[in-house]
């Protein structure tokens, strides 16, 4: 008799999901089921019996932080975790709507980029965005500053100022090679800067321009100073150049005393001026963004005014000295000009004569931002000096020739008749309506016998010329 045994085997099956043991990041994860399996019992030991036993075992998975793209065909979890995104769903990366970093070489960046390159942990971010955990995130603001740099939210640098067309003096409207931390603003060819020309501007610093003598404003535009007029001649004569009357051609003052004439003929006004305006030593260095700088004096006028009696409403004639302007100024210029005279010329008639100079300038600036040079213009002083010419054809005269007018004798003498040789006299009552009195004069004759009656002397025996208005007495030695 043969007796058969079967024996039932009961076999689990894992299915493998493509990661390895040795796999990047790839964990075990263990875990207890209930294992069930026969022995024999009964009599002889011919039945069999079910009985169960904890069993121990593992699956395998990626390790916290750390993903697979397919499981079931790559061994290992080489992705990181970064709040939540892996490199394809945009890990790290955050954009800046409000924000951008402008770098040289890639222009405008609103996206810190960067790689999850360990749970919550990015590097690889773009330049001017730094690593913050889970995110690159970009490097605080700092005025007029193109491109940051940093290594934390708080230690940002400048890497490139706004207006910065090189790492040089002369090249940048910002600068942060003082301190990189900020970017100042620099003397430059921008319109809200300073030219500062001419001028100085220490460490290229705006704030630090110090313009030059008799030099002010934003830019140094505004001259402060006047030219020289160092000589101002105007002569009226006649055709034949007898009867003259000018005025004193060096006086450098701005008031100038009336001066006064009684001839109406003349007929022609010749003047003359000289004036000089010397510019500050051009001290820029070659590199300059100041390309081109002139100033000296860019007008020397003359103009006469004629004023009939009583008139305040003048004829006018002007003259210009040619070949100056402010593209072109000088430092010194001799001007010769000549008017003809106004015709009937008459009593409390008179003539402005006046000169005035005018200094100004230019100077050219390179925007180094779109390669233009633009021209700019100084703002120039005018000095000017005139000079009073009066007709007063009238005569001076005594008050005893008013009507009805009590005054004091035109001279008096104590004693018509004396031996004494040493006489004295005085004088006074005399007037002039315009031009006042200006001075007195006399002349003492002997008394001649000319056959049998006395006449005046023909020779004087005593001359005084220009005697103040105020000394009306005098004595003389005969």
């Amino acid at each position: 008799m043969y007796f058969v045994f079967w024996i039932l085997s009961i076999c689990y099956v894992r299915f493998s999901n493509g990661l390895t043991v040795n796999g990047n990041h790839v964990i075990k994860n263990y875990y207890y089921y209930n294992d069930k399996y026969t022995v024999s019992c009964s009599f002889w030991s011919w039945g069999r019996c079910t009985r169960y036993r904890n069993v121990r075992d593992y699956t395998l998975g990626c390790a916290a932080g750390w993903w697979s793209i397919l499981e079931f065909l790559f061994p290992g979890c080489d992705y990181a975790i970064c709040d939540g995104k892996t490199v394809f769903t945009g890990a790290c990366n955050k954009y800046y709507p409000n924000d951008y970093q402008k770098t040289k070489n890639k222009g405008i960046v609103r996206s810190s980029g960067g790689t999850c390159s360990s749970p919550d942990t990015c590097t690889n971010c773009n330049d001017g965005f730094y690593s913050n955990g889970p995110y690159c995130e970009m490097c605080g603001p700092i005025a007029n500053c193109n491109h940051r740099r940093c290594t934390s939210g708080s230690n940002q640098v400048c890497a490139w100022c706004d207006g910065e067309v090189k790492y040089s003096p002369y090249w940048r409207a910002y600068t942060s090679h003082l301190d990189t931390t900020k970017c100042q603003k620099a003397c430059s060819w921008r319109s809200d800067s300073t030219r500062c020309y001419p001028g100085t501007c220490s460490n290229e610093l705006a704030a630090n321009c110090q313009c030059a003598a008799n030099f002010g404003g934003t830019h140094c535009e505004n001259i402060q100073d006047t030219p020289a007029i160092e000589y101002n001649h105007c002569k009226f004569t006649d055709d034949q150049g007898i009867n003259i009357v000018e005025n004193e051609p060096n006086y450098v003052q701005q008031s100038h005393p009336i001066i006064w004439t009684n001839f109406l003929g003349y007929t022609k006004m010749k003047t003359s001026m000289v004036a000089k305006y010397m510019q500050p030593a051009d001290n820029r260095d070659a590199d300059s963004y100041i390309t081109g700088f002139r100033v000296g004096v860019i007008e020397q006028r003359t103009t006469m005014s004629y004023y009939s009696a009583g008139s305040v409403t003048p004829s006018v004639k002007t003259l210009t000295c040619p070949g100056m302007h402010r593209d072109q100024p000088v430092d010194f210029e001799t001007c010769p000009m000549d008017f003809s005279i106004w015709n009937g010329m008459g009593h409390d008639d008179k003539i402005l004569y006046e000169v005035s100079s005018t200094n100004g300038g230019y100077v050219d600036v390179a925007n180094r931002e779109n390669g233009r040079t633009t021209r700019y213009y100084y703002q120039g002083q005018t000095l000017t000096r005139t000079f009073e010419y009066h007709w007063d054809v009238v005569n001076p005269y005594h008050c005893s020739v008013s009507a009805g007018k009590s005054c004091t004798h035109f001279i008096s003498i104590p004693t018509d008749i004396t031996n004494n040789p040493i006489m004295t006299f005085s004088w006074d009552g005399w007037s002039d309506d315009l031009a006042g009195i200006l001075y007195y004069e006399y002349q003492v004759f002997d008394l001649d016998k000319d056959g049998t009656q006395l006449v005046d002397g023909r020779v004087p025996v005593a001359n005084a010329g220009n005697k103040p208005i105020n000394d009306t007495n005098d004595c003389v030695q005969l």
